[in-house]
């Protein structure tokens, strides 16, 4: 049994080792922390990330807690998605919804209970992952079923012209997922940016934009950041020329 852990906590601190820990002690599902980086506290950018990495799962059964949460403590709702054999639980903030967009066959349930002396600011420890024990143990969970009209985000575009997400190289991940090769991108008015097949067809420190490994438009530099020569943040618009 697999569970996957999306979220944006970030690789130090205490908090994905502890929602790891309530997995680990009463089950015995590996534990994958997927990403850990994720936009954070943007559900709408990470929620394009999160439906181009589950994508590209080798193996898309078990579960997932996906957790961009800037709403914790407060009433919004949990939801429980199932697409085929994968059970996801995140909050409904839209971060689910263009996996659902992609997944049309997918169920939708609302969480019913909340959990006794849960904290305000952890709910990945003390609802969502208690959650996911609980359906790892074939134990009853009260959900409400809901359409895809319901939920949050259920009106978002496909695809996005912003950068939903920057790696430790500086490539920028768009969220543009159909362009042609002819077309040419641009960030702030500054020099277009043309296509290349990959980083060694351009020279040294030169830019280019092509289709990542998960099927999004990326821009890159050739042995360079790109993210430092556009100056570019998460969330910036992305012209398309």
């Amino acid at each position: 049994m697999l569970v996957y852990f999306f979220s944006d906590f970030g690789s130090d601190g205490p908090y994905v080792g502890q929602v790891e820990a309530v997995i680990r002690s009463e089950t015995t599902a590996d534990f994958i922390n997927l990403v850990a980086d994720a936009p954070g506290t943007d559900p709408y950018l990470a929620s394009y990330l999160l439906a181009a990495v589950h994508a590209e799962l080798p193996v898309k059964k078990g579960y997932m807690i996906a957790v961009i949460d800037p709403g914790v403590g407060s009433q919004r709702a949990i939801i429980k998605v199932t697409v085929d054999e994968m059970t996801i639980i995140a909050p409904d903030n839209g971060l689910l919804s263009r996996l659902i967009a992609q997944n049309p066959q997918a169920q939708i349930e609302k969480l019913l209970e909340i959990p006794a002396n849960i904290s305000t600011s952890f709910h990945a420890r003390d609802w969502f992952a208690p959650v996911v024990v609980r359906l790892i143990n074939l134990q009853p969970v009260s959900t409400k079923e809901l359409e895809f009209s319901q939920i949050h985000g259920c009106e978002w575009p496909d695809e996005i012209s912003r950068i939903i997400y920057i790696d430790h190289y500086g490539n920028l991940l768009t969220g543009i997922r159909n362009l042609s090769q002819q077309q040419q991108l641009s960030l702030s008015g500054l020099k277009p940016i043309a296509y290349a097949d990959t980083f060694s067809s351009v020279p040294a420190g030169e830019l280019f934009w092509y289709y990542n490994s998960m099927g999004l438009v990326e821009i890159a530099a050739n042995g360079g950041s790109a993210a430092v020569g556009l100056s570019a943040n998460l969330g910036d618009t992305v012209q398309v020329l």
